[in-house]
């Protein structure tokens, strides 16, 4: 059973002893705080011009901390079911913008 199959079916999922022992070799699991997701935000916002969701900052601070570690210096795609819409009030104050200022953001970007 795969973690996909489990997920369709609805039912639970375990590794075996063998895949746990990859994985965790591989794994690798950041700790991110509100000020570290705050400091992604106000940096994607300042060097892409993106306001970004609450989930893709949390992301983009798991890549950073994992790029620190392991030197890992190649391109990036981060895809985000979230629109950061969703997350406009905490976008605001965290980027100092009024909610306005924020919407016509959002409105460009289309």
């Amino acid at each position: 059973l795969t973690f996909v199959d489990a997920c369709k079916e609805g039912s639970g999922f375990y590794f075996e002893p063998e895949q746990l022992k990859i994985v965790r070799e591989g794994l690798y699991v950041p700790v991110t705080g509100q000020k570290r997701l705050e400091s992604a935000i106000k940096s994607l916002y300042r060097s892409c011009g993106y306001a970004s969701d609450v989930y893709t900052a949390l992301c983009y601070s798991g890549i950073l901390d994992y790029r620190s570690i392991t030197g890992e210096g190649r391109q990036i795609l981060i895809l985000s079911e979230e629109s950061p819409v969703y997350s406009a009030a905490y976008l605001s104050d965290c980027l100092e913008i009024t909610p306005k200022k924020l919407m016509e953001l959002f409105n460009q970007a289309r």
